[in-house]
């Protein structure tokens, strides 16, 4: 989808953006850091290959008031005038100051990096990235001095590790541009101040991003409420996961109903699916049409997730391809657990 190989570096500044909770100041940079030519691929590495396969998100203004989401304004304003880089960022490392309100916050560098000849679905154009650099990482330096060695330790950035970052394609922008998100601690409930209160996204709601969440959804359902709280069988949980994936691959479209009714084909488990879509959806404040055409390109990335596959021990790996009936669990008298095959033909 996004492509960088001939991607160039333009331009990036750097601010320290503190706390104000905690009396950490903001301090602003005069002037844009200075890369040097040979270091231009690096940035390139740097600040674009961490978004790799990354979801899509979309700038959010309710209402279609652009006015109301300062990040979406500061950003159109950077594409339209990219020779103002130095003052829009600012603007930009002041917004996060004031975002940044919880105490827990970490002050860190913020980096607002400017890039060209970017592809994205065969369109060649422009990108911004915005990181927050908050966790250095101690590394050893080798110099050579006087024909011997001496190790210098040294505080740096890890590379290609965002913390908090951000990358904008300068497309689609009456839609809220095209938006990639890493948020490495977005577990906290503090950290939502980069997404919610910092940038204002919102999941895109296409059918590539609907059937992703359907996915993951399913497989989060089956992994923590049918294994971990009900203890369902690992048979009966690839079980399930198997029969979303045919259905996924089977069917044009997804009717949310029919397809809880026909995956989870006991009424008492599709009952417990439709109260955790609810949550789950709520929770990630996400929406979900009731019908949606199917990605092929999502079922094929997220795919790998579903895993057909009972690992016993370091001893045996179990597939489960069609028929649960076709295996049986089971104790014997000795305590030992076991799996019993039932075939027909033997490959």
């Amino acid at each position: 989808m996004i492509d960088w190989k001939e991607a160039q570096f333009r331009q990036i500044a750097i601010h320290q953006v503190g706390n104000s909770s905690a009396g950490k100041p903001l301090a602003l940079s005069e002037q844009l850091t200075q890369v040097f030519p040979e270091d231009y691929p690096l940035m390139i590495s740097h600040f674009l290959e961490p978004f790799r396969d990354r979801e899509a998100y979309a700038f959010d203004f309710a209402n279609g008031e652009v006015d109301l989401n300062a990040a979406y304004k500061f950003i159109q304003r950077l594409f339209d005038h990219p020779g103002h880089l130095l003052n829009i960022s600012q603007d930009l490392a002041r917004h996060l100051y004031e975002a940044a309100v919880h105490p827990n916050i970490k002050d860190g560098a913020f980096c607002v990096v400017h890039f060209n000849q970017v592809i994205y679905e065969d369109e060649v154009t422009d990108a911004v990235v915005l990181c927050k650099v908050e966790d250095q990482e101690t590394f050893i330096q080798l110099l050579e001095a006087d024909h011997h060695f001496v190790l210098n330790k040294q505080e740096g950035i890890p590379f290609q590790q965002l913390d908090k970052g951000c990358l904008i394609i300068n497309t689609d922008r009456e839609s809220g541009y095209q938006v990639f998100i890493i948020d490495q601690s977005n577990r906290a409930l503090e950290a939502q101040y980069w997404r919610k209160y910092f940038l204002n996204v919102t999941p895109r709601a296409d059918q590539y991003h609907q059937t992703a969440h359907l996915m993951q959804m399913t497989r989060s359902f089956v992994s923590q409420n049918l294994g971990e709280e009900r203890h369902l069988p690992k048979t009966d949980q690839v079980h399930y996961l198997n029969k979303s994936m045919d259905y996924l691959k089977t069917h044009d479209e997804v009717d949310v109903r029919a397809y809880m009714d026909e995956v989870f084909d006991d009424p008492l488990i599709s009952g417990v699916f439709a109260q955790f879509q609810s949550s789950y959806l709520a929770e990630n404040e996400m929406e979900m049409e009731p019908v949606f055409e199917v990605s092929d390109k999502a079922v094929r990335k997220y795919a790998k997730g579903f895993k057909s596959v009972i690992k016993l021990d370091k001893n045996f790996h179990v597939y489960i391809h069609g028929d649960r009936s076709m295996i049986e669990r089971g104790t014997d008298e000795d305590g030992r657990k076991f799996y019993k095959l039932y075939y027909q033909d033997e490959q």
